[in-house]
């Protein structure tokens, strides 16, 4: 299997935290991109409501998850494999976090 790029796996991640409603609801549990938590998806209680497009006419709701422990929408479903390896989450969480590197 190929490995993917930096830039993959975070484009992957933002495609499965948001507008997720379905796929998390499918999952046995979930995890938390920004705060590394795994925890059962009947422990999400809130859900944010987005929009998919601009133009009002063609508008429709997409829900996403928020995390139970952090608050925040960076959850994605078992369902989609992602959260199968172990380390997959903190992985994760590093891309999105760390800072870029200042140059001399």
């Amino acid at each position: 299997m190929k490995q993917k790029s930096e830039a993959e796996a975070v484009a992957e991640a933002a495609r499965h935290s948001t507008g997720n409603r379905q796929e998390v609801e499918g999952s046995k549990y979930a995890g938390c991109l920004s705060c590394c938590a795994k925890f059962d998806t009947k422990e999400i209680a809130n859900w944010r409501d987005e929009w998919n497009s601009p133009e009002k006419q063609n508008r429709v709701k997409r829900w996403t998850a928020i995390c139970p422990r952090c608050g925040k929408p960076t959850v994605i479903g078992s369902s989609t494999g992602l959260l199968d390896d172990q380390a997959y989450l903190l992985i994760l969480n590093h891309f999105l976090t760390k800072q870029p590197t200042k140059r001399r």
